[in-house]
């Protein structure tokens, strides 16, 4: 198999999106290091791409997680008191193009804005009609592969080829925001913890390493429990 620049397989292709509804791997309902402000996070399951070292491997897999009825989750993320907004990460949003950009009509119409992190290029998502109907609808764009070997600390990105795209008003002043800052945020349920951000290995050691001292042992997470 032949990987391009880019670690996505030439000639792969994605599975058609289900329209009425997204299989979602993970969903965070209060972030504040996913983009500006308050934010819920849907991650979705399902990406061609092979990034080496990418932080949610097990999310590749296009049958991973939960399907949820878009009504259903847009109902979730609107009933979290405070959000400024949603992201949208992964996987890869953009192979469930469809689903989302219907999601993300409601949302926007209630006030959020969306961003979404793609490892597709801005110019390489404007080629594919099948990629506008949600380029369309959403607010920022945060583009590129994630690059192991140029990792961080950068906030809001794993690699400085990745770039951020305000696409609309509500995009507001996310450009204008300080690198060189790695904001990692824990959250902790009754059955799981969730780093959200781009922790780094160093970060991940030293908290399994902290937490283990203490009989706290860290194992990957069930993809039957997303959080929703």
């Amino acid at each position: 198999m032949k990987i391009d620049e880019t670690f996505l397989p030439e000639g792969a292709l994605a599975p058609p999106p289900q329209p009425d509804g997204i299989r979602v791997g993970a969903f965070q309902p209060r972030s504040l290091v996913a983009g500006p402000g308050m934010r819920a996070v849907v991650w979705v399951a399902g990406c061609l791409r092979r990034c080496p070292s990418c932080m949610k491997p097990e999310l590749f897999a296009f049958d991973a997680g939960t399907f949820n009825s878009i009504d259903r989750l847009a109902s979730r993320i609107l009933d979290v008191r405070g959000l400024e907004g949603v992201t949208y990460s992964g996987g890869e949003p953009f192979e469930q193009a469809l689903p989302l950009a219907s999601l993300s009509r409601i949302l926007r119409a209630a006030g959020l804005s969306v961003l979404v992190y793609s490892g597709y290029r801005l110019e390489a998502l404007r080629e594919q009609e099948k990629f506008r109907c949600l380029l369309d609808a959403i607010d920022i764009l945060i583009d590129g592969e994630y690059r192991h070997d140029l990792s961080g600390p950068l906030r809001w990105r794993g690699s400085p080829n990745q770039r951020i795209h305000v696409l609309s008003a509500r995009g507001g002043m996310a450009p204008f925001v300080s690198d060189h800052v790695c904001e990692v945020q824990a959250s902790i349920t009754p059955a799981a913890m969730r780093l959200t951000g781009f922790p780094n290995a160093e970060i991940q050691h030293e908290l399994t390493v902290r937490l283990a001292s203490r009989g706290i042992l860290m194992k990957p997470a069930d993809l039957g429990d997303t959080g929703l």
